[in-house]
């Protein structure tokens, strides 16, 4: 074990002195940046606004739905309605 760790720190030393290559990526990042912002057509925003769309209609079911199981006197009610006095 202690012989790993030894070769590990020499390693570590030899990536130390070792340059790192100066490659100027600014413009490409820029450029992908800039082309990327006006990008609407892709096949996840289509995804998005169909599922968006989807969320909308189970609301709008839902929400009638969800109102008429928290009355519980709401049926009773809406059978009374119905007779004519």
């Amino acid at each position: 074990m202690h012989d790993l760790l030894h070769e590990l720190d020499q390693l570590a030393a030899l990536a130390r002195r070792e340059a790192a290559p100066e490659i100027d990526v600014l413009g490409g990042v820029l450029h992908d940046i800039r082309v990327r912002e006006g990008d609407f057509g892709s096949p996840v925003m289509v995804l998005v606004i169909g599922a968006a769309l989807a969320a909308g209609v189970i609301m709008a079911f839902s929400i009638p739905l969800y109102q008429s199981l928290t009355d519980p006197l709401g049926p009773l009610f809406q059978m009374t309605q119905n007779i004519p006095l």
